[in-house]
């Protein structure tokens, strides 16, 4: 108790077609989140097309993979 925990979230966007992003998984503690964030990076890198950005890659390939 006392502990704060992180949601990691994605597809979320700022401006005219603001969105917010869609919660993955369970909260997490503090020191797990390096890990993950190294994780969603590394799917991003392996599914991407050449050049593409991860907000375009998330779109085409959703969270599923994440």
């Amino acid at each position: 108790k006392g502990a704060e925990h992180f949601q990691i979230s994605l597809v979320g966007r700022a401006g005219e077609d603001a969105a917010v992003g869609c919660i993955l998984g369970p909260s997490l503690a503090e020191d797990e989140v390096p890990d993950v964030s190294a994780a969603l990076i590394e799917i991003y890198s392996a599914n991407r097309k050449a050049g593409e950005s991860f907000a375009v890659s998330l779109a085409q390939l959703g969270t599923e993979p994440f």
